[in-house]
């Protein structure tokens, strides 16, 4: 199991990468929610290639045809990071490639499990929120 969950979180933070990179491409700023705070980005728009965006409370969801990618930040400086809850919703999206990570409970045993190894590691000011350990900063 923790094959398929260590592949469901490279590619959750794959798809934030990506995501992060879609904002810099339109506004030239990766700190969105500092941006957002500012005025220079909508709370909600249209990302290059048709893409929607909501930004919320500290976070962002991305919604692709296909899927969605909810994250939250970690700073204003655009660092981001995951909890069980937004890696479960991910990976509710993709039943036939996550098969064992399809509850709460499951997603969380396995990032306690990481969490332990020192593969991920807790971030934020208060460790709410979790990274891969080698990106740890991911600016």
């Amino acid at each position: 199991m923790i094959d398929e969950f260590e592949k469901l979180t490279n590619e959750y933070v794959a798809e934030v990468i990506f995501c992060i990179s879609l904002f810099s491409r339109q506004f030239r700023r990766k700190d969105v929610i500092k941006a957002w705070r500012d005025g220079v980005v909508p709370q909600a728009g249209v990302l290059p290639g048709n893409i929607r965006y909501q930004l919320h409370g500290k976070g962002c969801q991305v919604e692709f045809t296909d899927h969605d990618v909810d994250f939250d930040f970690l700073d204003w400086d655009g660092n981001y990071g995951f909890d069980s809850w937004k890696l479960w919703m991910f990976a509710k999206q993709f039943t036939e490639r996550y098969p064992s990570l399809q509850t709460l409970e499951s997603v969380e045993y396995n990032l306690q499990r990481c969490v332990m190894s020192g593969a991920i590691a807790a971030v934020g000011a208060d460790n709410d929120l979790y990274a891969l350990a080698n990106r740890s900063s991911n600016t």
